[in-house]
């Protein structure tokens, strides 16, 4: 479990160590009356990742010094109920290309892929 949250201004966002993979938090900028970038990472297992977050957009990596690349396998919204996920929509084409969480929370399912 990996958590992050925005501490001012100055702070644009936070490089998450996920294992196998890297993941780049970038934080929206503040807002009025707008709640500040924070998330939480769980991993579920290898590439599969749950992420409840706000005000962020996340961009994933290889490893450093890795000679690959990372493609989102499976993206979908969720919810939290009696502690089981929910599955929502799953997002596909266009939606798969931004990881991107609004100023409402939001829960989402990640299953990332290298080549």
């Amino acid at each position: 479990m990996t958590s992050f949250v925005r501490h001012g201004e100055n702070d644009n966002g936070k490089l998450l160590h996920l294992g196998t993979f890297d993941a780049l938090a970038s934080y929206a900028p503040k807002q009025p009356a707008k709640p500040l970038g924070a998330g939480i990472v769980l991993k579920e297992e290898e590439g599969s990742y749950l992420i409840l977050a706000t005000n962020v957009t996340f961009i994933f990596r290889v490893l450093a010094g890795e000679n690959k690349k990372v493609v989102i396998l499976r993206y979908e919204e969720g919810d939290l109920s009696e502690g089981t996920l929910k599955r929502g929509r799953v997002l596909n084409g266009d939606e798969m290309m931004t990881v991107a969480f609004s100023d409402m929370p939001a829960l989402r399912k990640i299953r990332l892929y290298k080549y």
